[in-house]
């Protein structure tokens, strides 16, 4: 890779914005391919050179360990490319001793976003917990990694003021969907799932999961849901791992972040990501398919949801948008069988079989191939549906 005068000729840092896991990150200027910093320096010219907001992780290396970690960080964040809910790798440049890693530049962390414009409705919480899962879901599925530090403070706001990415891939680890890595906990204390904590079985990626549901508790309560009063990191490690006490789902009165009140389906969503059990934890790829999330899907992905299913009932065509919608929340119930309905297509087809949204029905765990267990999404489909 480049070394540190290829990048001077390119790029003049500006003024911190931001500590990740390794380095310091700074405001990035781009400069003309024929001006050198010290000519900008000298002449002033070259600002209008600058055509993209860029930020720059800045990194020493001074140990094998450290060699090993960044270049860790940048095979996952290179294989990361450019997907619209995580920050963009654009060039790197090492002269053995310190990296710099020019990125796109967001607006602002997420916290700090939501502290001057506030979450005030449903909906938008949807569309927050969407992209925050589908840039999850693009990490562990297309890249074969696991995030190891989802936090608040790793979620950034694009420069439109509305996408969100995940940022900060610093203690990121390769790793295969259901494998699971058996190495020491990492990464912030207050979102460290069960499964690290209790190191037995090792982690994947539900941890990353879990952590997201810290996070967005965090962001809707106001406070941490295993560590509201304490500081001792030892005692919010012995809170998580026994799930004693657990969280009180009761929102501060100084939640700076959100306006929302977070009960029903925002607090159903939140529980299925703070599921102890790994394995009754769904994967981002499963969380996407839940209604809460699902509901703020975008047209195109719902077009082709229609496409998949046709209807010979007219009464049920009239009412295919509702149950796309409700698709993963509902049970089709078949004696003591208890099935999603996206397993048994023919029931959309034919409208024989009575669908049902009961609390009663049994769950299923969330193993990388089952379907979301009903507890977890506690939604009834809606009555003109259930007698089709």
């Amino acid at each position: 890779m480049p070394g540190l005068s290829s990048f001077s000729d390119r790029y003049l840092l500006g003024v911190t914005i931001g500590q990740g896991a390794f380095g310091e990150v700074f405001a990035t200027t781009k400069l003309g391919d024929a001006i050198s910093l010290a000519n900008y320096a000298s002449s002033g010219a070259g600002a209008a050179a600058a055509t993209e907001r860029l930020a720059t992780k800045v990194q020493a290396v001074s140990s094998p360990g450290d060699d090993q970690q960044l270049a860790s960080e940048i095979d996952i964040w290179r294989s990361v490319g450019s997907h619209e809910n995580c920050v963009r790798l654009i060039e790197i440049f090492f002269d053995g001793q310190t990296a710099h890693l020019v990125m796109e530049r967001c607006d602002s962390s997420l916290k700090q976003f939501l502290t001057a414009v506030p979450l005030g409705e449903e909906a938008q919480v949807s569309r927050l917990a969407r992209g925050m899962l589908r840039g999850l879901a693009h990490l562990h599925g297309n890249c074969k990694a696991v995030h190891c530090d989802v936090k608040p403070d790793n979620f950034l706001i694009g420069t439109d003021r509305v996408t969100v990415k995940l940022a900060d891939y610093g203690l990121a680890q390769v790793l295969a969907p259901g494998e699971n890595l058996h190495i020491k906990a990492i990464g912030t204390v207050v979102c460290m799932s069960p499964e690290m904590l209790l190191r037995g079985n090792g982690f994947g990626h539900k941890t990353d999961l879990w952590s997201l549901g810290v996070t967005l508790y965090f962001l809707l309560y106001g406070t941490w849901p295993y560590a509201p009063f304490h500081t001792s990191k030892e005692v919010t490690k012995a809170v998580i791992r026994a799930n004693d006490p657990p969280p009180t789902f009761s929102k501060s009165p100084h939640c700076p972040t959100s306006g929302v009140n977070p009960d029903g389906a925002v607090e159903s969503f939140v529980r299925a990501l703070l599921t102890h059990a790994a394995l009754e934890r769904p994967t981002a790829s499963q969380a996407l398919k839940l209604p809460f999330v699902y509901q703020v899907a975008s047209d195109e992905e719902e077009a082709k949801l229609d496409d998949a299913f046709s209807f010979s009932s007219a009464r049920c065509v009239g009412n295919r948008d509702v149950l796309g919608k409700a698709i993963y929340a509902v049970k089709v119930v078949n004696g003591s069988e208890s099935h999603t309905l996206s397993g048994v297509s023919t029931a959309a087809d034919s409208c024989a079989m009575r669908l049902s949204g009961s609390a009663n029905a049994s769950s299923s765990q969330f193993s990388d191939v089952s379907h979301p267990p009903q507890r977890a999404v506690p939604f009834l489909l809606p009555t003109c549906l259930r007698d089709c």
